[in-house]
């Protein structure tokens, strides 16, 4: 499966038993479609990078922080994996409905 959309990403193709079928996530309130395996997407999206790690900077308590790194194999099966990025036109009503994802 190739990716025909302009990305940040290193790497636009995936295998197809990894993106589909899209599997539904929770994100803030929206449930948005996300591949069936993201962390094997994230993988090829980013060879080489095997470990995850924590920010230095905490929004919530508004201070410094001490950085943690664990390999992202252990935290795969629990975790959804996700990057933010900066989105420059809406893609959700304010209702989040499931017609918007369709």
């Amino acid at each position: 499966m190739c990716v025909l959309a302009p990305s940040y990403l290193r790497y636009g193709v995936y295998t197809k038993s990894d993106a589909f079928p899209l599997l539904l996530r929770p994100l803030n309130k929206f449930w948005v479609p996300t591949p069936i395996n993201t962390f094997a997407v994230l993988l090829q999206s980013f060879p080489g990078k095997e470990d995850c790690y924590t920010q230095l900077y905490s929004h919530i308590f508004e201070n410094g922080t001490e950085g943690a790194t664990v390999p992202c194999t252990k935290l795969a099966k629990r975790y959804a994996f996700v990057e933010h990025v900066p989105l420059h036109v809406s893609v959700q009503s304010k209702k989040g409905s499931q017609t918007d994802l369709d």
